[in-house]
């Protein structure tokens, strides 16, 4: 396999992984023609977890294998994508209408949920109450800003931020809670303002304990569920790991998707890189060598989150190994 310098190969590097994507729209089409009767609905699209706004995204209705209506979700209005689907039938009432979602960005056909049962001049959804057209959810992953405590903390400290993120590195939203149960032994020492993790009990050394084990739980506004058990060691001195923290940036890798050899910002020097499987929740640990990239050919082709730290900075991004 040949190296990469990263800075050098930085603008080929991308260019190639530009070219790599090529979307395949599928040929969904209806001849309204064909049908007497029609209804309309007004949706929108949930690809796991998070709302499109991608105007190359279609939604097609399909009664039994044939297509009865399609449409892009192009409709803008209020900062939201809507599809304005007109659905055909031949008959006036009770054929079952189920959907599939052409997911642009990732060239692929996805099955939605709810179906829906015909109707003649039926109105569902509107640009206030849109009809919810919704994708099977994979596991979302959550993490902490911070994974360390100091003993000198005081009761009020923001300690770190709670985010989740979906199959594809999107930052999903979440309200948080904390499970109690022995996984949770230590809940009581924090508490949860929106997706912050709040000190709410005064550390003492001698106590018996060194981490402190948290369980929390999350559902996103659409209804997708995330669990973590967080342990969070604890430490007597500050070093640079812990002059700033609670802070969250997007880490610039290169090629994404790539098959081999990674590279990371050549200005980045992070303290350390982690590639988390988000299908058994394995999380490897990456040596960068001194042109800032690595190689990661042997691992399987899907996806993964990258979570770098650099001081009390949490990178991440979503890498495509193909």
């Amino acid at each position: 396999m040949q190296f990469i310098d990263c800075k050098k190969g930085i603008m080929v590097i991308l260019i190639l992984g530009i070219t790599m994507i090529v979307f395949g729209q599928p040929n969904w089409t209806v001849d309204p023609a064909k049908y007497e009767f029609t209804m309309t609905l007004t949706g929108i699209g949930i690809i796991q977890c998070k709302e499109t706004n991608d105007k190359r995204d279609m939604i097609a209705a399909f009664v039994g294998e044939e297509v009865r209506g399609v449409q892009f979700f192009d409709g803008e209005n209020n900062g939201r994508n809507y599809a304005y689907l007109t659905i055909y039938d031949s008959v006036f009432s009770g054929s079952q209408v189920k959907f599939k979602l052409y997911d642009a960005s990732q060239d692929r056909i996805l099955d939605v949920w709810p179906q829906i049962v015909f109707l003649e001049n039926q109105n569902i959804g509107n640009d206030l109450d849109p009809f919810i057209l919704e994708t099977s959810a994979d596991t979302i992953l959550t993490f902490v800003s911070n994974e360390r405590l100091l003993w000198s903390a005081n009761v009020g400290d923001t300690i770190a931020e709670v985010f989740s993120l979906n199959q594809e590195g999107d930052t999903i939203n979440c309200e948080y809670q904390f499970v109690n149960d022995s996984l949770g032994e230590h809940n009581s020492f924090f508490m949860l303002e929106e997706n912050y993790l709040i000190l709410n009990k005064k550390l003492e050394q001698g106590q018996g304990y060194d981490k402190l084990k948290l369980h929390i739980s999350g559902i996103s506004k659409y209804g997708c569920k995330t669990e973590q058990q967080l342990i969070l060691p604890i430490f007597e001195t500050v070093n640079n790991r812990d002059e700033e923290y609670n802070r969250m940036e997007d880490l610039i890798v290169y090629p994404n998707p790539t098959s081999g050899y990674l590279c990371i910002d050549p200005d980045l020097h992070l303290d350390e890189l982690q590639l988390i499987n988000p299908i058994n929740g394995k999380i490897h640990i990456l040596n960068l060598n001194a042109k800032n990239s690595v190689d990661v050919s042997d691992f399987p082709s899907q996806m993964y989150y990258l979570v770098g730290r650099k001081g009390g900075v949490v990178f991440r991004e979503a890498l495509i190994k193909l």
